[in-house]
């Protein structure tokens, strides 16, 4: 019985899995239109000109900010695989004091950003999540990489309001601003 259990639970997460990716498919079954036709543009607003002042890092953002603050914080888009999802305004940002593969003396790494180089507790703490939502608090439908100059390994500054998840496991950035550092 036990057995059935489990047999029937992980097959359970695997269509739940699939239907997950299926969800955020490039093209859209209803419309025929790509994700990037039916994306929203992200506010124009967003790209900022000139650097913000006072920039903390990534972690002492997460050691120090309540939700509801505002926060100008620095880092690299980096720490997973995929650090920027293609089809919502949501980003995945390291503290610039940790280590991504490509620094590494013979690295080959298909993709240093993910920092897989590093323990999983270090990026825990020296990650934060930046997002664009609407007035409802969801994220945006686009793509942070529509800004010039916003792809893996770039080094942004963004300016936001600190927000946590329901469970407040995890601090998120609602971004109104994002430069990008040269």
């Amino acid at each position: 019985m036990i057995r059935r259990v489990m047999v029937s639970m992980v097959l359970a997460t695997g269509v739940a899995i699939v239907g997950c990716d299926n969800a955020g498919s490039q093209t859209s079954q209803a419309t025929g239109q790509s994700a990037a036709e039916v994306a929203e543009p992200l506010p124009a607003t967003l790209a900022l000109a000139s650097a913000p002042g006072q920039a903390k890092d990534v972690a002492e953002v997460k050691a120090s900010a309540r939700p509801g603050d505002r926060v100008v914080v620095r880092g690299v888009v980096a720490g997973s695989a995929n650090p920027i999802s293609a089809s919502r305004a949501i980003l995945t940002l390291l503290d610039a004091n940790i280590n991504t593969c490509e620094k590494s003396e013979g690295d080959a790494c298909k993709t240093p950003w993910d920092a897989c180089c590093e323990p999983g507790d270090v990026l825990v703490k020296n990650t934060l999540t930046v997002q664009v939502v609407d007035a409802e608090g969801h994220p945006l439908k686009g793509s942070f990489s529509s800004l010039p100059g916003v792809k893996p390994l770039a080094r942004l500054v963004i300016t936001g309001t600190a927000q946590s998840t329901p469970d407040g496991a995890v601090l998120l950035v609602n971004a109104d601003g994002v430069f990008v550092e040269k």
